[in-house]
């Protein structure tokens, strides 16, 4: 596995399709790092979710992540002790299959961290396979222009219903940690079609 070769503890997960929309708050990624070198955890998400009301750092920077949450594992904005990721991935998964499946196999360990303030502003490139409209017009107001065109680009009502599904993963949140993962796997039919939460 490539993870052998890198000889650092720890990894820094930023996927290719993620594109930095604002200046990073570097004060706030400092103090982070040296809150993971001083605290050794096996796993701390640099993006908003899930998030938690246990907060454990000053100013209210990180607070742990339930160990029966959604989503425990992230595929990008990422920082992970290597022996832990090695542990976690699986030969064959995507990126979406590591954040369902991964975050089951992640409950067994209980030091997983989340940022509660935003230090890297990004848009995600692609969704689905296609170039995100959305994400692609905030980076042509920022003067970014993405030549995208071996790639199939999202339709306006594509555009809205990605929006959606991640409003609807962000009421989930409303809940606590156990009621997120119980209506995570209900499934209910409507007209003869089967409906997920997720």
């Amino acid at each position: 596995m490539a993870l052998s070769r890198i000889p650092e503890e720890y990894i820094f997960i930023f996927l290719e399709d993620l594109f930095i929309c604002s200046r990073v708050d570097q004060e706030t990624m400092n103090k982070i790092f040296d809150w993971i070198l001083l605290n050794s955890p096996e796993h701390i998400k640099l993006s908003l979710y899930p998030k938690s009301i246990d907060k454990i750092f000053s100013r209210d920077f990180i607070s742990k992540i339930d160990q029966e949450d959604i989503y425990r594992t992230s595929a990008g904005l990422s920082v992970y002790r290597k022996d832990v990721l090695r542990d976690l991935l699986r030969e064959g998964e995507s990126a979406w299959d590591f954040e369902i499946y991964g975050t089951s196999r992640s409950r067994k360990y209980s030091n997983f961290y989340t940022v509660n303030k935003e230090v890297i502003k990004v848009v995600n490139g692609v969704v689905r396979g296609k170039s995100n409209y959305h994400s692609l017009n905030i980076l042509k107001n920022l003067g970014i222009v993405i030549q995208s065109s071996s790639r199939p680009k999202m339709g306006r009502l594509e555009a809205i219903g990605a929006k959606l599904s991640i409003l609807k993963g962000r009421l989930l949140y409303f809940f606590p940690p156990t009621i997120r993962k119980s209506l995570m796997n209900i499934n209910w039919k409507v007209r003869g079609v089967n409906y997920r939460w997720m």
